[in-house]
């Protein structure tokens, strides 16, 4: 189904509303006035704001995966991978709110919470075979045991929902580039060519 370019911005008017102010804080009328359309033309398109805040996470969730995809299906040895992963990571983190997480992870939308919960668990499955295959070719140690690198990713993630955690970063872009790089490379020094 084609997108229209009134779709088009009010998505991205959406996006960039939901990210900075989070979901609740959004009005309709905030999005149609950011993307320059009038609500008619919201509502030929989106049935009510819930409608909007799905698809924009979604269309934010299928571009992460496929530019997981896309690096992890490269010809790039392994540790730049990880380098590009975390970067992408990084990247994808910048701009968002405190109040976006809180609102996303504490939904009451059984749609959106039922989006994350499968998008979690599609990323799990590739993330193991990435480690597995990791493992299997030398890149990480060989007695490592997958499944604690899954539970250890698992338990980050839930250090994104939680807000004692959250507080003692300035930003969630500073909270995943701390996690990130302290799930890759622990308390060592990071090399400088990451």
């Amino acid at each position: 189904m084609k997108i229209s370019a009134s779709q088009i911005k009010i998505r991205n008017a959406a996006r960039d509303l939901f990210k900075k102010y989070g979901l609740k804080k959004v009005s309709i009328e905030d999005i149609c006035n950011l993307a320059k359309v009038s609500k008619m033309t919201f509502y030929r398109s989106f049935s009510n704001k819930s409608d909007i805040a799905y698809k924009v996470i979604e269309n934010e969730l299928i571009i992460g995966q496929n530019t997981y995809d896309e690096i992890m299906n490269s010809d790039m040895d392994f540790k730049q991978k990880i380098h590009d992963i975390i970067q992408k990571k990084n990247e994808n983190s910048q701009g968002i709110s405190m109040e976006f997480l809180n609102d996303i992870f504490n939904s009451e939308e059984t749609e959106i919470q039922n989006l994350i919960q499968s998008h979690t668990e599609l990323s799990i499955q590739k993330v193991r075979v990435f480690f597995m295959e990791a493992k299997e070719n030398n890149f990480i140690r060989k007695e490592i045991n997958i499944e604690l690198l899954i539970l250890m990713i698992n338990s980050f993630a839930q250090k994104m929902k939680d807000p004692t955690f959250l507080s003692i970063f300035q930003s969630p872009e500073e909270a995943v580039r701390e996690l990130n790089n302290f799930f890759f490379y622990g308390i060592m020094q990071i090399p400088d060519n990451e």
